[in-house]
């Protein structure tokens, strides 16, 4: 039967029963190493803390370091980009204050601009200087450092700082050298190298070096050489330089009477320029050039006695020069190789005997000159050129005279006064005049014949004799006691042209003090002062030709005691003084008041120069430029002097 199960309502209140679902597994997952790690951290913030520091450090230490090397980086580049404009800059100031001409000339003057020039290189010289203070030493910087200490040695030169200058070339050379022996070495480091090279050659030639001058030049030319075979052989730069290297050392071997070198040399030289001439026909520099190398080839030829090759080239020469444009024709350059060609055109047309011509040469070369001594009057190249050139006339006007005539005339006279001196009636004039004739007389018979120096000898024995009386019978008369001196000068000229130094000696000896009774007539009068001192730098001249430095030493410190001058007089003694101390190396032994003579010279000459500043003197140009005073350059009074000289 069924069972009926009666219906039950819901309770009140109660939700309705939720759906039996299907059964599914549930998996528990272990945390993950953020949900550690922060749980840790919170449990451990201070060691969480630790560990952050410990990882991030390193890394923002090497983004800072990545950072810092870029900046590194870019300033290096910035410094090498100002070396090399600061380099430049300092290239473009030299070049404005620098003659382009040829290597071997040096600085060529301006019109009233000397100061000027002058002052621009001072300041070329302390902005290359402090450039090389800078200088990090970095591999790379190395060519620039050796190229700068070069063109800062150039300055040095210039002013006539010579220690300063050689110390700079040695150290550009050291450094120059050391990178062309470096496998990537290039053409760049040999050209600097053969600069240097030549350029302290020069400073070696100048002050009168020649070995070490003659050592730099084959470096130079041996660098050129290497250098024009591994290049462009027609490079026209590179056979200028070439040229120039080959004149210097030509130059060199000419002075040293090695004339079949020197003429190899030059004509190597003139062939170079030659090529450079017909390239470039409008170029002034060019033709200035090839007319310096016919120079230097004619004189060489002079020297052979091959003197109508020489005119040939001196002709050429004049060519060249005096076809350039007016603009170009009024440069001190040109003009003093104008001066130059005429001179030693007027030589060779001399030694060929035609004396007209040679008068006309002289005179021209004279006029050229003349004007340079009045633009530049402080330039001693021009006054020493003017001096030889007015001797070459002056000599040549003796030689165009009828000497026979003339000693015809002197004779009569001398007879004539040897007549009235019978008959008593000879005064102080008569007998004046008759040494006048005898002294005359005997330059006369040395200069017709060379074999005349006997009777030359004794005519001017006769004149000094009756001089020598008249200045004994008139010790006031000042002129009588100078024309004394000139008699002894006479005589001591020519007894040096027979190597009789000795008795040479002698006569510069009397003619000092004859010179000096006519000082002591009529003191302080300037034509006796300027005698006195060329009779006293004669006498050390011939006394260093006999091997006796102490003596000329001797002679040049009494110098201010016994001339009445001031600061000039000193500077000339201090000059034979400075001279004295390299000849006393060749002469060991020999003392001057218990010291040796090199010490001696030392002393007295910087004491000298001290007084001499004290009396006003303010050429430091001179005390700089004269090859002279190099012994006494490194020494820290000399150094003294030329500031007390420059101190506003």
């Amino acid at each position: 039967m069924a069972i009926l199960v009666a219906a039950r309502p819901l309770e009140s209140g109660r939700s309705p029963p939720l759906p039996i679902q299907k059964e599914t597994m549930i998996t528990a997952k272990p945390a993950g190493p953020a949900a550690r790690t922060t749980k840790w951290s919170r449990r451990h913030p201070a060691a969480a803390l630790a560990v952050v520091v410990a990882i991030l450090l390193p890394l923002l230490g090497a983004g800072a370091l990545v950072w810092h090397n870029r900046r590194i980086s870019q300033e290096l580049q910035n410094t090498n980009a100002e070396w090399e404009r600061a380099e430049a800059n300092l290239a473009t100031a030299l070049d404005a204050v620098i003659a382009p001409s040829d290597s071997s000339q040096r600085l060529a003057p301006l019109p009233q601009s000397e100061e000027a020039r002058r002052e621009m290189l001072e300041r070329a010289l302390a902005f290359g200087e402090s450039l090389l203070a800078r200088n990090p030493g970095r591999p790379e910087l190395r060519l620039q450092t050796a190229r700068l200490r070069r063109r800062v040695a150039d300055i040095h030169q210039l002013l006539g700082n010579t220690a300063e200058s050689q110390r700079h070339y040695d150290a550009a050379l050291a450094e120059l050298e050391a990178l062309a022996n470096e496998p990537a070495s290039g053409a760049v480091v040999q050209h600097e190298l053969a600069a240097a090279a030549n350029n302290r050659g020069m400073l070696h030639e100048y002050a009168g070096r020649r070995e070490a001058a003659r050592g730099d030049y084959e470096t130079c030319n041996r660098m050129l050489d290497a250098l024009q075979s591994s290049t462009d052989p027609e490079n026209e730069e590179l056979m200028e330089k070439i040229a120039a290297a080959r004149t210097n050392l030509g130059n060199l071997a000419m002075a040293a009477g090695e004339t079949i070198g020197a003429e190899a040399l030059h004509g190597k030289a003139l062939r170079l320029r030659q090529q450079l001439r017909e390239r470039n026909k409008g170029d002034w520099r060019r033709a200035c050039d090839l007319a310096a190398s016919r120079n230097n080839l004619g004189i060489v030829l002079l020297m052979q006695e091959r003197v109508e090759g020489a005119r040939d080239q001196f002709r050429q020469a004049l060519d060249l020069l005096v076809g350039l444009p007016p603009e170009v024709s009024q440069r001190p350059e040109v003009r003093r190789a104008v001066a130059a060609a005429h001179n030693n055109l007027g030589t060779a047309e001399a030694a060929l005997k035609d004396l007209p011509a040679a008068e006309s040469a002289y005179g021209r070369s004279a006029v050229q000159i003349e004007s340079l001594v009045r633009d530049f009057p402080r330039t001693r190249e021009y006054r020493d050129q003017l001096a030889t050139v007015k001797l070459n006339l002056e000599l040549l006007m003796q030689r165009r005279k009828d000497a026979s005539d003339a000693q015809r005339r002197l004779l009569d006279t001398i007879a004539a006064i040897d007549a009235l001196a019978a008959q008593g009636t000879t005064g102080l004039a008569h007998r004046q005049a008759k040494a006048d004739a005898l002294h005359s007389l005997a330059r006369q018979t040395w200069t017709i014949d060379g074999a005349g120096a006997n009777e030359a000898e004794k005519l001017l024995k006769q004149a000094i004799e009756i001089q020598r009386s008249l200045a004994a019978e008139f010790p006031r008369e000042d002129q009588l006691h100078a024309q004394l001196a000139d008699l002894h000068r006479t005589a001591a000229e020519m007894l040096a042209r027979r190597k009789d130094l000795a008795g040479a000696q002698k006569h510069l000896e009397q003619a000092i003090a004859a010179q000096g009774a006519a000082a002591d007539a009529q003191a302080g009068k300037p034509e006796i002062q300027t005698k006195q001192r060329e009779l006293h730098v004669a006498l050390c001249e011939n006394l260093m030709a006999q091997g006796e430095p102490a003596a000329a030493a001797l002679v040049a410190a009494r110098m201010p005691l016994e001339i009445q001058g001031g600061a000039e007089v000193r500077v000339q003694a201090a000059e034979i003084l400075a001279r004295c101390i390299p000849l006393a190396d060749l002469f060991k032994g020999q003392k001057v008041r218990d010291l040796p003579v090199e010490e001696f010279c030392r002393r007295v000459a910087l004491q000298l120069l001290a007084d001499a500043v004290k009396y006003g003197y303010t050429d430091a140009r001179y005390l700089r430029d004269s090859a002279d005073f190099e012994p006494l350059r490194q020494q820290e009074d000399f150094q003294k002097v030329l500031a007390a000289i420059e101190s506003p």
